[in-house]
């Protein structure tokens, strides 16, 4: 990319590419994507793309938060009356989250999904109130919002899924995820957590102490995390994960090395390369910087060098 249409896009001062604020999403695809990130993020150019309904698993994701949310909401924050609202109106309540945030799920080609859904849903809430009461947690919020300036990313949103309260006043960070794999398992096994990292870091620059962060995967009916601070439980699993360092740091490292990349004119995308061929993986060690996802090495990942495949460019370059 000429050097040219970066400077476009860089303040004056030449400190800071970016005028909008980070989040998770834009971090993760400027450390793994970042032709993407120049595209999205930088210069604001989006491909012309046909409307498509979106996948089962993602509308599953949205209608168990909305759920959950709306079932807290109700009660009051309260677990014994969540609990009982749940046994006694989910049949109800799960067919309005439905219509509100899933009218895929009537499609006759999803008639079973959507039952067994529904089914999957039932435990999986039974045993997230389960775990939020056995472990003697609070409720503090549900999507709570985070907007805060982070120490060398800068201006940073986000929102946290579920915020819990431990009895000694910490905070416990869960992150809520509809997926039917062991995806989550494995970013904890391989230290990959950069969004709980983030969020935790973001609680602390407001002065509050987390004692636990991790993912409650709803299709396993578990807390998944790597803080021995929860213990283990039939709703609890720990897991182990890599000593990676500190997430936070190298982010900062991987972000101040992405942006010095950019400004010279360097974007290094070679998503379905071998790791051992691309510079930031080179240079990891000695500049601690974050992993890159380890599905660079899957030989079944399509090369996309250019960023998203079919991508237009509107306007196009002068």
């Amino acid at each position: 990319v000429p050097k040219e249409h970066i400077a476009a896009v860089v303040d004056p001062s030449g400190k800071r590419l970016r005028k909008g604020k980070e989040s998770y999403s834009s971090l993760t695809c400027l450390i793994n994507s970042p032709f993407d990130y120049v595209l999205k993020y930088l210069l604001h150019w989006k491909g012309y793309g046909v409307e498509s309904m979106p996948d089962m698993d993602t509308v599953k994701g949205t209608v168990s938060h909305r759920y959950i949310e709306l079932l807290l909401i109700d009660s009051g924050c309260d677990v014994a009356k969540a609990k009982e609202l749940h046994k006694v109106e989910y049949a109800k309540r799960i067919e309005e989250c439905i219509r509100e945030k899933g009218a895929v799920m009537y499609v006759d080609a999803n008639r079973l999904k959507t039952g067994s859904f529904r089914a999957s849903l039932k435990y999986a809430v039974k045993s997230l109130l389960q775990f939020i009461e056995e472990n003697r947690l609070t409720v503090v919020d549900m999507e709570r919002p985070i907007d805060i300036t982070l120490p060398t990313i800068g201006d940073f949103t986000g929102s946290i899924d579920l915020l819990l309260k431990d009895a000694e006043g910490n905070y416990v960070v869960v992150d809520m995820k509809w997926n039917e794999s062991k995806r989550y398992n494995k970013s904890l096994e391989s230290g990959n957590i950069l969004q709980l990292a983030l969020y935790k870091k973001a609680l602390e620059e407001e002065g509050k102490a987390v004692s636990a962060v991790g993912y409650f995967v709803l299709p396993q009916r578990k807390f998944l995390t790597s803080d021995t601070y929860i213990k283990e439980s039939d709703v609890v699993e720990f897991i182990e994960g890599e000593a990676i360092g500190d997430h936070f740091k190298m982010a900062c490292n991987s972000y101040l090395y992405r942006m010095k990349q950019i400004k010279e004119g360097i974007i290094e995308d070679a998503e379905g390369m071998e790791l051992a061929n691309i510079q930031y993986h080179k240079d990891s060690i000695k500049e601690n910087l974050y992993p890159l996802d380890t599905l660079y090495e899957d030989p079944s990942r399509k090369a996309f060098p250019y960023g998203k495949p079919n991508l237009i460019l509107k306007g196009g370059l002068e």
